[in-house]
């Protein structure tokens, strides 16, 4: 049984993404015009996030684990919903889902379930993953003022390199920061905060784009509030 189109839920109140473009152009607008955050100047890294922030990859996690909890009737088999998705499993790290989903199991095969979903999951996306609008733009204007920038993600590397590889970003990246490579992924400030020292950027002059509740407490944690702009989830 396939599961439902998925849309993020409206009672979650998480807002439609706009456009990567949107983002670009209001980054220029407060690099260079003098806005609020206009004491990021001068702008020296940019830090994204990759799932769901790249690219709207969530539907295939959604997918994946809609069918495979399934397999294993968690909930007595009743298939899980949008808002179960969004408010238990969306943007956590997979050793943090173990526990949340299975309680009762042994890591060992929780662990296993989750690498399996992951691997259904990376069939998905390369058949149907597209870029976020704009993505291709914003990258080219961060290019063109030799910003430095960093992936920093909670995803499994074999999600990560697979998502950057099918959004032509190998050579964008200067350094792919994981959250199960740093003593605690997100939403603890770690893998932030070893990006910003891989990069030898100030926290201070740099922005990060982020779509998920974690990320973004990860990023707050790691510095002042007006060092990002983020996809705002509540």
């Amino acid at each position: 049984m396939r599961p439902p189109s998925f849309s993020p839920p409206s009672h979650q109140a998480r807002h439609l993404k706009p456009s990567l473009c949107d983002f670009s152009f209001r980054l220029c607008l407060a690099h260079g015009f003098g806005c609020s955050l206009s004491s990021l100047a001068p702008l020296e890294a940019i830090l994204f996030d990759i799932d769901g922030t790249l690219c709207d990859s969530d539907p295939f996690h959604y997918h994946a684990f809609y069918e495979m909890l399934q397999e294993v009737s968690f909930n007595g088999g009743v298939p899980i919903t949008e808002e179960f998705f969004m408010e238990k499993i969306h943007g956590k790290h997979n050793d943090q889902l173990c526990g949340i989903l299975f309680p009762d199991w042994d890591f060992e095969r929780a662990i296993k379930f989750m690498n399996n979903k992951e691997a259904m999951f990376r069939r998905l996306a390369a058949e149907n993953l597209q870029p976020l609008n704009g993505l291709k733009k914003l990258c080219q204007w961060i290019e063109d003022r030799s910003l430095k920038r960093a992936a920093v993600t909670n995803a499994p590397r074999p999600n990560a390199e697979l998502l950057i590889s099918m959004l032509s970003l190998a050579d964008f990246f200067e350094i792919v920061i994981l959250g199960n490579e740093c003593e605690r992924a997100k939403p603890f400030p770690d893998p932030y905060l070893k990006g910003l020292r891989a990069l030898e950027v100030s926290p201070k002059h740099t922005f990060a784009f982020e779509d998920s509740v974690s990320g973004i407490k990860a990023r707050g944690c790691s510095w002042d509030s007006s060092g990002g702009i983020s996809y705002k989830e509540h």
